[in-house]
């Protein structure tokens, strides 16, 4: 087993400074879960703190319905892999992996065997004799997992494993990691600043800033239904388009207008609007996705004009960044519909994929 419960978990720093706080979370056992955000959001700090290599200020944490925060790192059966990979670069692969064991006094013969077997699976197995130095990034990578397989904790943690390699290496490692998650069926908790990462690996990723966070859902529904206008605009490749727009209620239908444009809102919206008496002329934040924005056609009623600045060509799409009444937005279409810097468009912002946004509170309507 390997359930986690957070309860009200903060950590605060020498001199005040709050890493984590406010921190509540239930990981099931087996769960693949990926704490994600920007750099100081306080990520890795949670990470440690369940290592035990970092004291909890306030708050409880609980493994297996046991409260672990004065209980040793030795004492936790956790495995964790650093960024920064952390072999003794003076012993062997072998011995690297093996070292965990003999402190627990396991005997030689079942630490061989433990090894082998790990060492097939991770296809290091002509690595044994090696000292870290002679490796590639993709190797040691390798071996400081198969270093925390050997173990067979009850939760993995892992911090930014992948940071250091390149990008063909990081999308390999990414599938192994998925795949080893699903042959040991064991908890692992992930941390990255990198959004795909997040999207691709987790069963359930949660979103955090300033430590605090701020949404805990699947990949889809995080794409699909961000709470707020930093999940929106973390979540997406490019982010979300952001514009400052305000309501117009007309008899028949509802309006929401920018730059001299209007664009319609569907009717549950627009009684959404109304019943939390956001007023007419009332300012809110749109938002669309860049892949959501199509190019309209000749007898759209409802269209908004975009002059382009600039074109990225990213193989079969394109990124157009233009210039949208007083706002900035991008665009992805196809690479088969030319377009050039100095083009103008007509635009169409299909209403069933715009979300809108308080001003005040920055959270989704």
């Amino acid at each position: 087993m390997g359930s986690l419960i957070f309860k009200n978990i903060r950590k605060v720093y020498p001199g005040g400074v709050v890493a984590v706080q406010d921190f509540n979370l239930n990981v099931d056992d087996k769960e693949f879960i990926v704490l994600v955000g920007p750099s100081g959001c306080g990520k890795s700090t949670l990470l440690k703190m369940i290592a035990g290599i970092e004291d909890i200020t306030d708050g409880e944490l609980y493994i297996d319905d046991i409260l672990i925060n004065d209980v040793q790192p030795k004492g936790r059966d956790i495995a964790m892999v650093f960024q920064n990979y952390a072999l003794y670069p003076h012993m062997s692969v072998y011995q690297n992996m093996a070292l965990g064991l003999e402190l627990r006094k396991v005997p030689k013969a079942e630490i061989k065997s433990k090894i082998k077997n790990v060492a097939k699976s991770l296809q290091i197995e002509e690595l044994m004799e090696r000292k870290p130095k002679a490796l590639s990034g993709g190797q040691q990578q390798r071996v400081a997992l198969g270093r925390a397989i050997v173990r067979n904790p009850k939760v993995f943690l892992m911090d930014e494993p992948l940071s250091n390699l390149d990008a063909k290496l990081r999308a390999e490692m990414r599938i192994e990691i998925i795949k080893l998650h699903s042959e040991l069926e064991t908890t692992f908790i992930y941390v990255t600043h990198d959004q795909t990462e997040a999207m691709t690996m987790g069963s359930k990723i949660v979103v955090m800033k300033d430590g605090c966070i701020k949404q805990v859902a699947t990949p889809r529904e995080l794409y699909d239904a961000p709470a707020n206008i930093f999940v929106a605009g973390f979540i997406g490749t490019p982010q979300m388009n952001f514009i400052n727009v305000k309501i117009m209620y007309e008899e028949e239908e509802t309006f929401i207008t920018f730059g001299g444009f209007k664009i319609p809102i569907s009717k549950k919206t627009a009684e959404i609007l109304k019943g939390k008496n956001y007023k007419n002329s009332g300012e809110l934040i749109m938002g669309i996705r860049p892949e959501h924005i199509g190019l309209s056609g000749e007898n759209e009623k409802y269209n908004v004009s975009g002059i382009v600045e600039v074109i990225e060509l990213m193989g079969s799409e394109t990124l157009a960044h233009m210039n949208v009444g007083r706002g900035r937005i991008t665009m992805k279409i196809s690479s088969e519909n030319y377009i050039k810097a100095g083009d103008k468009l007509d635009l169409i912002f299909p209403k069933e994929k715009l979300y809108l946004f308080d001003k005040e509170t920055e959270e989704v309507i």
